[in-house]
């Protein structure tokens, strides 16, 4: 094996990061494009329907090639992104095309990205044509996002939480709430009792009140009797009072003409 082919090997499975000296760092994603080319991704893994979303994709090139064609192709989920180009563009190894891309999904799914690419190279005298191809899911497309879910969960964790303290202030207004019905039962009982007293008071009342009455009635009845009874005994003494003083006048006029006789006897 020549030192070309040893070359050509060890580049062909170096990992991306050393072949490309100005790879941008924080990619999301990487993978091959054939054997001498591969693609760095920046791209959310999430993204919101109807949102726009920003891409950014680099073709790198991990050996001297001639590029004669490279497309790349969105598609999914409402997206349909395409671009293409067959101009012959010398790549030297560690040099990469970048690409931005500005999607809006307009349903939810997978958004795919698809790329393809051909190139010729020369190793030593021997020239070659290479191609690849790969098919990428890129993000998902939602109405409602990773993010968003985990922002609603926080604030229902946080209701949670309130929740825990309003259902401990619950449970301490019950409590007071059966302390105070339990005062109110015996309150309703003892108004209860004092109601049923007040209405025997009111009975006893109203028992002596017609006592009352009767023994007026009574009374009444007994003085007009003894009214009656002085009455008739005024007007018995009265009588008697009368006979007596016509007894009285009656004897002395009978005895004046016994002494007027006995008068004359003499």
């Amino acid at each position: 094996m020549n030192k070309l082919s040893l070359l050509a090997l060890l580049i062909l499975f170096m990992p991306p990061h050393f072949a490309a000296r100005s790879e941008p760092e924080n990619y999301s994603r990487s993978g091959h494009i054939g054997h001498y080319l591969y693609y760095v991704i920046s791209a959310p893994m999430e993204t919101k329907v109807g949102e726009e979303t920003r891409i950014r994709m680099e073709v790198w090139a991990s050996y001297d090639i001639v590029l004669t064609y490279y497309k790349i192709r969105i598609y999914g989920a409402g997206t349909a992104y395409e671009e293409s180009s067959d101009k012959n563009t010398s790549l030297p190894q560690g040099a990469g095309i970048p690409s931005t891309i500005t999607i809006r999904p307009s349903a939810e799914g997978m958004v795919y990205l698809e790329v393809k690419a051909e190139y010729d190279l020369s190793m030593g005298s021997q020239h070659q044509q290479g191609y690849g191809d790969a098919t990428i899911p890129l993000a998902y497309a939602r109405t409602q996002t990773f993010d968003e879910l985990m922002a609603q969960n926080q604030e229902l964790s946080q209701k949670y939480y309130n929740y825990t303290e309003l259902e401990e202030q619950y449970l301490e207004l019950r409590m007071e709430f059966e302390d105070i019905q339990a005062r109110l039962e015996n309150l309703t009982k003892s108004y209860e009792n004092i109601e049923a007293a007040y209405r025997q008071l009111q009975d006893d009342n109203n028992a002596i009140r017609e006592n009352y009455y009767s023994v007026l009635s009574q009374l009444e009845a007994q003085r007009k009797i003894v009214t009656t009874y002085e009455y008739v005994a005024l007007a018995s003494a009265t009588a008697a009072v009368v006979m007596l003083l016509a007894v009285v006048v009656t004897r002395k006029r009978t005895k004046k003409p016994q002494a007027s006789s006995e008068r004359r006897k003499t």
